[in-house]
């Protein structure tokens, strides 16, 4: 059984399947290198995507200046 959950930032695959107790890592990966080999194979149709923001003020920020306002 594979369920999606799909959120604004993210998708979330769950696979469940029965497997014997000492093959369990090696099918997980199994699964999870088919499945990514399969978002490859789809030419661009899917994507595995990543966004990082960054936020840092244009100029360096003097917390000596702050204080002798502050204070």
């Amino acid at each position: 059984m594979v369920t999606f959950v799909f959120d604004e930032n993210w998708v979330k695959f769950t696979i469940r399947y029965t497997v014997q107790f000492d093959r369990r890592r090696a099918t997980k990966h199994l699964l999870s290198a088919r499945v990514l080999k399969a978002i490859d194979a789809s030419g661009g149709a899917v994507s595995v995507a990543a966004a990082a923001i960054e936020l840092f003020p244009k100029t360096p920020l003097d917390i000596r200046q702050l204080a002798a306002e502050e204070g």
